[in-house]
């Protein structure tokens, strides 16, 4: 921790700490003391280990450089500010954003639940990941978890650098049946522009194609091997009377939201060709089970979304 305080409940700053200091955890009120090594920037720890709740002694060198980076380059966010009504404790509070800096894995299960908690108390929280979950090549399900949307930015991802001394952006973030994930890439040094703005970037929106009959052949192919996935969806399809192989040209077209769905897009898409409107349509993909593992996107808006964009697909076909 980068924040303790005295026993008469006096915020002490390790960084602005000379000497030896007595202090406490805010959280769980045991005895910390200052450490100033050659490796980790200066900081608090528990004495003796106790369980705390809120700050691990396994905080990474990266970590800490993270906050302190972010708290400077904010001028005025809160360092490590408990909030008592969710019983949780941000590296950084600007206002009603609570930042988050995440440099090693935690389960899904957890981040949904820091997740949420923000936001049932009106929070807006701000992931922002680290080197170790900063994607490469392929990209696992926790690194889609901590993904947002919007109408600009599309499917994107923050990440902190601080080797490099930066905040980065994977915006656009788009899913190609043979090329996998691809992105977009923006970058902010530090201090290069208020943390706000940083926040609140809007690039413009960008289209999307690929070669429909490509991807037809593609799902052909998966088909023929056996694949289970596309197998399990051609399944519901013909429950439908349809067949994954001959479905209406538009379905195979690009989208963004294949970055949520993957092949199961097509399944979704072919519902509305049977579907009289938007709640039918609700009703009907309800016959497959698909768990919504992205707690920063809202479920219902990504749907809402998907229908109309399949809505205005199949309009513009019949031109």
């Amino acid at each position: 921790m980068l924040v303790a305080e005295t026993k008469a409940g006096i915020k002490v700053y390790a960084d602005k700490c000379k000497g030896k200091v007595e202090a406490i955890c805010p959280s769980c009120k045991a005895p910390v003391r200052l450490k100033h090594g050659k490796i980790k920037i200066p900081h608090f720890a528990h004495v003796a280990y106790t369980g705390c709740a809120y700050f691990s002694e396994g905080e990474t060198l990266e970590h800490l450089m993270n906050k302190q980076m972010l708290l400077t380059w904010s001028g005025s966010g809160q360092l490590e500010a408990y909030l008592p009504e969710l019983q949780q404790r941000p590296d950084l509070l600007i206002n009603r954003v609570a930042v988050e800096i995440q440099c090693s894995p935690l389960s899904l299960t957890r981040l949904i639940e820091r997740t949420k908690n923000y936001q049932n108390h009106h929070y807006q929280p701000w992931w922002l990941v680290g080197q170790k979950l900063t994607p490469r090549k392929r990209w696992s399900h926790l690194q889609k978890a901590f993904s947002y949307y919007d109408f600009k930015k599309g499917c994107h991802l923050w990440v902190i650098a601080n080797q490099q001394k930066e905040i980065q952006l994977f915006y656009h973030i788009r899913w190609h049946f043979q090329l996998g994930y691809f992105f977009q890439k923006k970058r902010w040094r530090f201090m290069e522009s208020p943390l706000a703005q940083v926040f609140l970037f809007e690039p413009d929106r960008s289209d999307y194609h690929w070669e429909v009959s490509a991807y037809r052949y593609t799902i052909q192919k998966k088909l023929f091997q056996g694949n289970e996935k596309i197998q399990e969806i051609q399944e519901q399809i013909y429950r439908l009377k349809g067949n994954i192989q001959t479905l209406p040209e538009w379905c195979y077209s690009a989208s963004e939201f294949f970055f949520y769905f993957e092949d199961l897009l097509l399944f979704l898409r072919y519902c509305v060709t049977v579907s009289a409107n938007f709640h039918q349509w609700l009703d009907r993909i309800k016959s497959i089970d698909f768990s919504w593992y992205f707690p920063l996107v809202s479920q219902k808006e990504i749907l809402r979304a998907v229908y109309d964009e399949s809505c205005f697909l199949q309009e513009s076909s019949n031109f």
